[in-house]
Protein backbone atom coordinates (compact mmCIF):
# COMPACT_ATOMS: atom_id res chain seq x y z
CA UNK A 1 0.00 0.00 0.00
CA UNK A 2 2.84 2.58 0.79
CA UNK A 3 4.28 1.44 -2.30
CA UNK A 4 1.22 2.34 -4.69
CA UNK A 5 1.09 5.97 -2.61
CA UNK A 6 4.96 6.69 -3.24
CA UNK A 7 4.07 6.17 -6.94
CA UNK A 8 1.11 8.00 -7.04
CA UNK A 9 3.05 10.53 -5.73
CA UNK A 10 6.39 10.35 -7.72
CA UNK A 11 3.65 10.31 -10.98
CA UNK A 12 2.05 13.57 -9.33
CA UNK A 13 5.53 14.77 -9.01
CA UNK A 14 6.85 14.23 -12.51
CA UNK A 15 3.50 16.01 -13.80
CA UNK A 16 3.81 19.05 -12.02
CA UNK A 17 7.62 19.26 -13.40
CA UNK A 18 5.91 19.74 -16.80
CA UNK A 19 3.23 21.41 -15.37
CA UNK A 20 5.99 24.29 -14.52
CA UNK A 21 6.39 24.93 -17.94
CA UNK A 22 3.11 26.64 -18.79
CA UNK A 23 2.87 30.51 -19.65
CA UNK A 24 -0.05 33.08 -18.85
CA UNK A 25 -1.68 31.61 -22.13
CA UNK A 26 -1.96 27.75 -20.52
CA UNK A 27 -0.34 26.59 -22.92
CA UNK A 28 2.61 23.94 -21.71
CA UNK A 29 5.22 24.94 -23.76
CA UNK A 30 8.34 22.05 -23.64
CA UNK A 31 11.53 22.33 -26.14
CA UNK A 32 10.84 20.39 -28.84
CA UNK A 33 13.63 18.14 -28.50
CA UNK A 34 13.00 17.76 -25.00
CA UNK A 35 9.37 16.25 -25.52
CA UNK A 36 9.65 13.87 -22.80
CA UNK A 37 7.75 10.53 -22.08
CA UNK A 38 6.37 13.09 -18.92
CA UNK A 39 4.49 15.39 -20.94
CA UNK A 40 2.72 12.53 -22.75
CA UNK A 41 1.74 10.84 -19.59
CA UNK A 42 0.27 14.14 -18.00
CA UNK A 43 -1.29 14.40 -21.72
CA UNK A 44 -2.72 10.67 -21.51
CA UNK A 45 -4.07 10.98 -17.91
CA UNK A 46 -5.98 14.66 -18.51
CA UNK A 47 -3.59 17.41 -17.29
CA UNK A 48 -2.84 18.62 -20.23
CA UNK A 49 -5.47 18.75 -23.07
CA UNK A 50 -4.58 17.68 -26.81
CA UNK A 51 -4.18 21.24 -27.47
CA UNK A 52 -1.49 21.72 -25.24
CA UNK A 53 -3.06 23.38 -22.59
CA UNK A 54 -3.46 22.76 -18.60
CA UNK A 55 -6.91 21.62 -17.99
CA UNK A 56 -8.47 22.33 -14.90
CA UNK A 57 -7.25 19.45 -13.49
CA UNK A 58 -3.74 20.32 -14.02
CA UNK A 59 -3.93 22.80 -12.91
CA UNK A 60 -5.65 22.07 -9.20
CA UNK A 61 -2.08 19.33 -9.51
CA UNK A 62 -0.07 22.59 -10.23
CA UNK A 63 -1.66 24.57 -7.24
CA UNK A 64 -0.57 21.45 -4.87
CA UNK A 65 2.95 21.64 -5.87
CA UNK A 66 3.56 24.60 -7.17
CA UNK A 67 4.33 27.92 -5.03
Amino acid sequence: MVQILNELVLNEIKIADVLEHRFGDGAVYVPANNESYDYHFAKDKGFINEEGYITRKGKQLAAKYLH
